[in-house]
């Protein structure tokens, strides 16, 4: 096979929302014969480089290439992105990459700037795009798509006028190594303090105003008199923690059931998935693929959450949970009855984690990635 040289463009220095997948697919392509150079962004001055430490670990591994000749702002940046647009343009000549594998929207500007006459293909990993800017990218400096859902196939082809042919749907994957109930991990359980006979139901997200915790919190607080062994595990950290979630389950004399964990990373994290029996999903993040659903299914959760975004097709399709309306009765009612069943509970979590195995596989998606590659290369 053709070896296929690829420069890789992540407009951004975080370890979130798409960064994940975008660093895992680079991985399973490199692994595949693929040379892929990844660019990522410079941090704030005083801000630790957390993504491009992540790209040196990862070419430990797999042989990507870690790049840092662009800035790559996340924001538009008119002095910062003519510079970037240029340097890559220099790059192109002396390097002659086949491809250039956008992600985010300001990364994608820049090629398009550089006017490389390379093909260009984006990722969308992403819940929200801003309109003007990717019409203009989409209808000039396209050649292909990848994204995470047939919701958001829809609408790039209705909202933004993008050929369904050159949109290719894609699951991201999760590490089942890592994310498997069997594994030997950190008892949080124990160390949260609940006991054998307590249900944990859990919440994983950046706690923000716009992530509805408030249903959760009135349905919870409407099934708590019921049922005297329920508990919540909430794990996450956000700007407006306190005065969204913690204060209000203060005043509501729930602080006793509730655990807010914070952030975890690691083991910590995955034996915390391990100590829940149910999660509650509200709302798609900035992670449009919804990764901690996914990591929630590979470790055989039932998962309950939210009608919006990929959430009812990622849920409906695996068959284990249910999706809820965002009115606190609608989840009051979906919590009731898996509170009560355990059978159904189990059952759920087998068919979530057989899903996941057979679906979430970075090397088998990546398979589809390369086809797309090939195809550009050969047509222009």
């Amino acid at each position: 096979m053709k070896r296929f040289k690829v420069f890789f463009l992540y407009s951004n220095w975080k370890w979130t929302g798409p960064a994940e997948p975008a660093l895992s697919f680079a991985e399973s392509l490199s692994q595949k014969g693929v040379e892929v150079h990844f660019f990522s962004a410079s941090p704030p001055k005083g801000d630790p480089p957390i993504l491009r430490k992540k790209v040196e670990e990862a070419s430990a591994k797999s042989g990507i290439i870690p790049r840092t000749e662009l800035s790559l702002s996340k924001h538009i940046r008119y002095g910062k992105n003519w510079k970037d647009s240029r340097k890559l343009a220099q790059l192109v000549r002396e390097e002659r990459p086949h491809l250039i594998h956008t992600h985010l929207t300001n990364d994608h500007l820049i090629a398009a700037l550089a006017k490389t006459g390379l093909p260009i293909v984006r990722s969308f990993f992403e819940s929200q795009w801003p309109y003007l800017r990717t019409k203009f990218l989409l209808s000039r400096s396209t050649s292909h798509i990848f994204t995470i859902g047939s919701i958001y196939q829809e609408e790039l082809t209705k909202k933004f006028g993008f050929p369904s042919e050159k949109i290719t749907l894609l699951h991201t994957g999760v590490h089942h190594s890592r994310f498997s109930p069997e594994r030997e991990l950190p008892p949080m359980r124990e160390r949260f303090g609940f006991s054998k006979e307590d249900i944990v139901v859990g919440m994983v997200a950046r706690i923000q105003p716009h992530r509805r915790f408030e249903i959760f919190l009135q349905a919870f607080q409407n099934l708590a008199p019921q049922f005297p062994h329920l508990k919540a595990l909430i794990v996450g950290r956000g700007t407006h923690i306190q005065e969204v979630a913690i204060d209000p389950v203060k005043k509501a004399g729930l602080s006793s059931r509730f655990v807010f964990s914070g952030f975890l990373e690691g083991d910590e994290y995955v034996g915390a998935l391990k100590a829940m029996d149910i999660l509650v999903f509200m709302v798609p993040g900035r992670d449009g693929s919804c990764r901690a659903v996914r990591e929630a299914m590979a470790m055989g959760l039932p998962v309950l959450a939210g009608n919006q975004g990929i959430l009812p097709e990622l849920v409906n399709k695996a068959n284990g949970g249910n999706i809820f309306e965002y009115r606190s009765e609608s989840l009051e009612n979906e919590m009731r009855k898996w509170i009560l069943d355990k059978e159904l509970r189990v059952r759920a979590g087998r068919k979530n984690r057989e899903f996941a195995l057979k679906n979430f596989s970075y090397s088998k998606e990546s398979e589809k990635i390369l086809e797309v590659y090939k195809e550009c290369i050969n047509h222009g």
